[in-house]
């Protein structure tokens, strides 16, 4: 769900506004089944959201994000368990999107890895399509997800690419020249 979206959205969804983190402003919205979109926002764009309660259920949601967030970036929390509601994407999506989900902490998987997962080895540049659209951002971690070569592509937040990188580095894996440094198993 784009922000404009979620500012005009009167529906059942609860939102939440982490005002301060290494990535900046971050806004949840939660319905009563999930998370369903989380976005590394602006200082203007907090300026647009005013946080609300649409029930106690999608409030809950949206509190538990939080607090699994803030423990993310504590370096106390490696895997999130906040239940995610991905009923308005595509099933290639909500296939890519779960794929994702469970790479993890720590590790990167190329796009060509996440296809073959999904069992759909020829479509690397349509999981990055689908990546890209990923309406719940860390949680459904498509940062650790990286070209064939280790370099860094997109990444839809403000900085891009510099908060992919960063996200990665809170994880411990190392970039260089906005690569992933592979390390021998």
């Amino acid at each position: 769900m784009k922000l404009k979206q979620l500012q005009n959205n009167e529906s059942e969804l609860s939102i939440r506004l982490l005002k301060s983190s290494p990535v900046g402003p971050i806004l949840f919205a939660a319905s009563s089944d999930g998370l369903i979109a989380l976005s590394i926002i602006t200082e203007d764009d907090l300026r647009l959201f005013d946080e609300r309660t649409a029930d106690p259920g999608s409030a809950r949601i949206a509190d538990e994000a939080i607090s699994q967030m803030k423990d993310y970036f504590d370096g106390k929390l490696e895997k999130f368990t906040v239940p995610v509601d991905l009923k308005d994407v595509t099933d290639f999506q909500r296939d890519v999107l779960l794929e994702t989900k469970e790479i993890p902490f720590g590790e990167v998987f190329t796009y060509g890895e996440v296809a073959a997962r999904i069992k759909r080895p020829r479509a690397a540049r349509a999981v990055g399509g689908a990546l890209a659209s990923n309406p719940i951002g860390i949680i459904i971690p498509c940062h650790r997800v990286v070209a064939q070569d280790g370099q860094l592509h997109g990444f839809s937040s403000p900085h891009g690419i510099l908060t992919k990188a960063m996200l990665l580095e809170i994880e411990g894996v190392r970039i260089e020249n906005g690569a992933v440094q592979w390390t021998a198993d």
